[in-house]
């Protein structure tokens, strides 16, 4: 546990200057009204509260189909059911027999797949950003305020 928690400083330091009145938590379930949660996936159930943007990058390609749909349910479902978005990068690991077609699989659970182009030469897989609603990404060089 002592490496999760360096983990969690270390975040809390690289994002404290960015993001003041922010907090970070690693694997407690207290009150977060702004700020970023790490949560182990041991806990993942106990988490009752929506997201703003929740991210896998990984650990989907190393589970099988039950894993996937479960964590996918909770995700849409409870995480970012009221239009909070789903970012993973995923590599394919079907032909060593740890995954499905991820992107179908998750597709039951989101209907709207956010990123129109792939990008080239991606290593440890593909980038999605899925969401339950339409939503649409404005590019970074967008310099008038959103309203």
């Amino acid at each position: 546990m002592a490496g999760e928690k360096g983990e969690g400083e270390r975040c809390a330091g690289l994002t404290g200057k960015a993001s003041r009145g922010w907090r970070v938590t690693v694997g407690r379930l207290d009150a977060l009204p702004l700020g970023l949660r790490f949560v182990p996936n041991y806990m993942a159930y106990a988490v009752d509260e929506q997201f703003d943007l929740v991210i896998n990058t990984l650990s989907l390609s190393e589970m099988g189909v039950p894993q996937i749909r479960a964590y996918a349910e909770l995700t849409a479902r409870h995480w970012i059911a009221n239009g909070g978005l789903f970012f993973e990068q995923n590599q394919d690991n079907r032909k060593i027999g740890l995954m499905a077609d991820l992107p179908k699989v998750l597709a039951d659970y989101f209907p709207y797949q956010l990123i129109e182009q792939q990008p080239r030469d991606v290593i440890k897989g593909t980038p999605h950003i899925w969401a339950r609603r339409q939503i649409r990404l404005y590019p970074q060089e967008r310099t008038e305020p959103l309203t």
